[in-house]
């Protein structure tokens, strides 16, 4: 099996709707994941099916592939400052319904 098909198979844990939405504000105001915030993006269709295990299998893909991008690139960041705040990446991945490790 190639890593593409592995990825597409693997599932990460996933947030519910009322968590991601707790964040929300904090994405617009930092201008984080625009496009994914959209009605047409990813917060969209959760708000619209109500939870990652509703969405079609298409967003399910689309989404293990953001997350698996993401995670690879902030091996070395830091995604939640001291005070416990998430960083503009961590925002994104939340709005991907997707809380990153603190």
């Amino acid at each position: 099996m190639d890593y593409y098909k592995e990825l597409m198979n693997f599932s990460y844990r996933s947030m519910s709707l009322s968590g991601v939405v707790k964040y929300e504000k904090s994405a617009e105001d930092q201008g984080v994941s625009e496009v994914a915030r959209s009605p047409s993006g990813f917060l969209g269709q959760l708000k619209k099916f109500g939870s990652v295990s509703k969405l079609p299998e298409e967003w399910k893909r689309k989404r293990n592939g953001f997350i698996a991008r993401h995670m690879a690139q902030a091996k070395d960041e830091t995604l939640w400052d001291s005070d416990g705040n998430p960083s503009r990446r961590a925002l994104a991945l939340i709005m991907w319904a997707y809380m990153p490790p603190k």
